[in-house]
């Protein structure tokens, strides 16, 4: 290390003098204007050198030779030619020429470092000591007061060390900008408050008042003083905060108060900080420090801050990039791995990131939200982390939660649109893992739909071992539930029958054993059937195949469910003979109490397949269980679902008006409730027994409304014919209209449930509505607006979104428009806008639902100006 003398921080030569006698140096005062002169053109000397010039000598002759008055700036070869015979070396560091004794000359290969500067210029930055001038600034206790400054640590010796040197700065005419940074590094909140003061009564009694708040960590001044600096009216301040702002938050950002405060308004930080890197990155080192503490919206509001910063200080990609190299936990690793992957990298810096968050993925025990964020990173990152992660050596490596996790991420880009990698590299993937027997990644593959990839189809028919494939592929497909089967199920369609001969032969060994195992096979056999597409000949060996199935002996009283159900697929493939269908038919028809509900199942799966015969029969024989009395209410719901499900694939009956007789006059009459003076009745009575609890019993309010179902299902589908259609409807309105007067008159004992008849009608109204379907709406919908304003509390409108949809339904349609009662002309629309209006929020609801459902009306081309006026001033309160 150089030890020159330096007089840079000194005033005049006389205080050059007086500062080596410090040294005990004895120089006389030409000798001290020698060294000042020197100094302000780049040259100094050591305090070795000094001390030999002081005895006299060469170094004496050197100091005082005239032949430095003709160099202005003098160059390193000028300064060694004066220096010529005398044992003096020249060295040149930080931007000065140092004259020395031969000892100190440092080696070729040592690390050179400057001389120690004068505390006041790293405290004050660029101040100039020859503006100090007089008797009020003592240049040593200048010094001290800066050596307190950077290093002391009591309240009111740095508050008294600063206010010296500001004064100082101030009355010279320099600027304490510099000054007031140091301060405010230190983070000492007397300290920081005292800048303000300054800065209150010296510079602006405005920007004063608000670094005092921020420095003083209250919440709520803090708050205030940051949306004045960050917003417009700190604009004319915009040279001085990008010099202290950053300073005075990094002192409060570490205390809890302060902290909260900070990241709520660090996105708007950016436009107001500087460029200076030490500055910016000295105020990431103190948010980092603080992550541990971090809320979650704290963090999102700090990834933010960091993406914007990227705007004004490009440097922050490689300081996140050493942050991410040296985080303290997987999650702050992922954090900034993320943060960067939004960024614009270079392909260097992106390279980086992605390797890095490649190893953090491999790692094992990660969290699910972790898991989540670095799936996130990737997608950022884009086609090359794909890439990267499908790579054969990497996936080795990985676990199988990982492995499915990349098979997510193909699947995501896909449905994303993303730019993709070569579809080579994903077929290369899953090919490896159905070859590898990889139960996770096939499931992943199955689960996601990526399955029935073109590529890879063709990659699987290609296989040398077809067999092999095949057998491997259907005990995976045994082993998966509904739905993932039937991805499996698709692929192996195209391989013929060949899937179904391996199936078939464990199938034929279970039922000789007698088996139970044997209606588990029977069921994957006929469901995997049911997919195959096959030619002639691969349909002649199925129906072979079906007929000696049908003769084995586990169609009995005790057989397990599964094997009605496979029987009710096999009756169901396309292509049976009649002959194959019937004797399905036959033995799913026989005893239904038995399983009703996987027969009624298998029963309505072979229905379309069968002759119109076989299908009238089929109808009559639901048909007489909705008549009896005595049939077994788990028969009956099985009927029941059986018919919904039926229409709700599309199909239809041979006689529909037969069935819908028997459901209107089941739901009229044998499902009706008592009423609420009968039940009242019945329960005070002195013959009454039990504990009071109603038992469910046949055609009960949830059959009754899954018949009202299939009605409503009836008057919707294309098949029914316009008479049909309109006897549907109109009973449909009928019960309505009958639930509606029960209501009015207190009698219906459940008229706290809602009714499913208004989810019935309001698609009937937009798909059929009929010739009398408004005329029958409009009516229903005068009615429960009358119910509503005579009796609110036993209708409860305000709670029945269905009723409130259905009403909404006539406002679109415009039904009623012109409606007449008792000769008057009434608008429908109008009145049903009106009521909803006022309907109030029920519970804890802040809103009421029907104003949500009228928001979805507006701007509907259907509804008339007058009507859609209102709804705007009503949504617009």
């Amino acid at each position: 290390m150089l030890d020159s003398f330096d007089p840079s921080g000194l005033a005049s030569p006389r205080e050059c003098v007086e500062e080596l006698r410090g040294f005990g140096l004895e120089l006389g005062f030409r000798a001290g204007a020698r060294l000042f002169s020197l100094a302000q053109r780049g040259v100094r000397f050591s305090l070795a050198f000094l001390e030999a010039a002081a005895e006299g000598g060469e170094e004496q002759r050197l100091l005082m030779d005239p032949g430095w008055n003709g160099l202005e700036q003098p160059e390193q070869s000028q300064v060694e030619a004066l220096v010529g015979d005398c044992q003096a070396v020249v060295v040149a560091a930080g931007g000065l020429l140092h004259v020395v004794t031969p000892d100190e000359a440092p080696s070729p290969t040592a690390l050179v470092h400057s001389s120690s500067e004068s505390l006041l210029s790293s405290v004050a930055g660029g101040a100039d000591p020859q503006a100090f001038s007089g008797i009020l600034w003592d240049r040593r206790k200048m010094e001290k007061a800066s050596l307190c400054l950077l290093d002391g640590e009591d309240p009111d010796e740095l508050v008294e060390s600063f206010r010296y040197l500001f004064r100082a700065l101030v009355t010279s005419g320099q600027s304490p900008m510099d000054l007031m940074v140091t301060a405010l590094k230190r983070g000492k909140q007397e300290l920081s408050l005292e800048v303000a003061r300054q800065v209150q009564e010296h510079l602006s009694r405005e920007l004063g008042r608000a670094l005092r708040a921020v420095v003083s960590a209250e919440p709520k001044p803090m708050q205030s003083a940051l949306n004045y600096l960050l917003g417009e009216d700190g604009q004319a301040w915009a040279e001085v905060l990008a010099v202290v702002l950053l300073p005075a938050l990094r002192g409060v950002v570490s205390q809890p108060e302060g902290r909260s405060v900070v990241f709520s308004v660090l996105e708007q930080t950016v436009e107001r900080i500087g460029t200076d890197p030490r500055e910016v990155e000295s105020f990431l080192d103190a948010l980092v420090d603080e992550m541990p503490q971090l809320s979650l919206s704290q963090r999102l509001g700090f990834a933010r801050f960091l993406e914007r910063l990227q705007s004004v200080y490009p440097g922050v990609t490689t300081y996140l990039l050493t942050q991410l190299k040296v985080a303290r936990s997987p999650q702050d690793a992922a954090f900034f791995g993320h943060v960067l992957s939004r960024m614009e990298l270079s392909a260097e810096e992106k390279a980086e990131c992605l390797e890095r968050m490649v190893e953090l993925f491999s790692g094992q025990g990660l969290e699910t939200a972790l898991e989540e964020r670095l799936k996130n990173t990737f997608v950022s990152l884009g086609a090359a982390a794909l890439e990267r992660l499908s790579d054969p050596w990497l996936l080795r490596r990985l676990g199988p939660g990982r492995r499915m996790d990349v098979i997510a991420l193909w699947n995501r880009f896909r449905a994303e649109g993303l730019e993709m990698p070569d579809q080579k590299v994903f077929v290369e993937l899953a090919l490896t893992a159905v070859r590898d027997r990889r139960r996770d990644t096939v499931l992943a593959l199955v689960r996601s739909g990526q399955m029935r990839h073109p590529a890879l189809v063709e990659g699987l028919k290609a296989d040398p071992s077809p067999e092999e494939l095949v057998s491997y592929l259907s005990g995976e497909a045994f082993r998966l539930e509904e739905p993932d089967d039937e991805e499996v199920f698709r692929l192996l369609a195209v391989f013929g029958v060949l899937p179904l001969e391996k199936p078939f032969a464990r199938l034929r060994q279970e039922a000789a054993l007698g088996s139970a195992a044997a209606a588990h096979r029977l069921l994957f056999f006929a469901r995997l059937a049911s997919f195959l597409d096959l030619d002639q000949s691969e349909r002649q060996r199925l129906v072979e195949m079906v007929a000696e199935l049908l003769d084995f002996k586990i169609y009995t009283p005790g057989s397990h469910p599964n094997a009605w159900l496979g029987l009710g697929y096999l009756g169901a493939l396309p292509g049976l003979p009649p002959e194959l269908v019937k004797r399905s038919l036959e033995l799913v028809s026989a005893d239904l109490e038995q399983h009703p509900d996987q027969k009624v199942d298998a029963l309505l799966r072979i229905y379309p397949r069968a002759s119109q015969e076989q299908r009238v029969q089929t109808e009559e024989a639901l048909r007489s269980i909705f008549a009896s009395e005595s049939s077994p209410r788990p028969v009956l719901k099985a009927c029941l679902s059986g018919l919904e499900h039926l229409l709700g694939r599309g199909e239809f009956l041979v006689e529909p008006e037969k069935l819908v007789a028997d459901l209107c006059r089941t739901v009229l009459f044998k499902g009706r409730e008592q009423n609420l003076q009968q039940v009242m009745r019945q329960a005070l009575s002195y013959a009454t027994e039990g504990d009071g609890v109603r038992q469910p019993t046949v055609w009960d309010r949830e059959d009754r409304e899954q018949a009202l179902r299939i009605l409503g299902a009836i008057v919707v589908h294309p098949a029914t014919d316009q008479r049909l259609h309109r006897m549907v409807l109109v009973r449909l309105f009928s019960f309505l209209q009958d639930w509606l007067d029960e209501v009015d008159k207190g009698k219906d004992l459940y008229a706290c449930r809602d009714t499913a008849l208004f989810d019935l009608l309001d698609p009937a109204l937009r798909k059929r509505p009929g010739e009398v379907g408004f005329d029958y709406a409009s009516e229903v919908g005068w009615k429960l607006i009358e119910i509503h304003r005579r009796v609110p509390h036993q209708l409860g409108l305000e709670w029945r979104e269905s009723a409130q949809r259905f009403l909404l339904t006539l406002v679109e349609l415009d039904v009623g428009a012109e409606l007449r009662r008792n000769g008057v002309r009434v608008d429908l629309p109008d009145a049903i806008l009106n009521a909803l209006m006022e309907l109030e929020p029920v519970e804890e609801q802040e809103v009421p639902v029907s104003r949500y459902l009228l928001s979805t009306l507006h701007g509907r081309a259907t509804l008339r100006n007058p009507l859609e006026e209102r709804l705007c001033e009503y949504l617009e309160r």
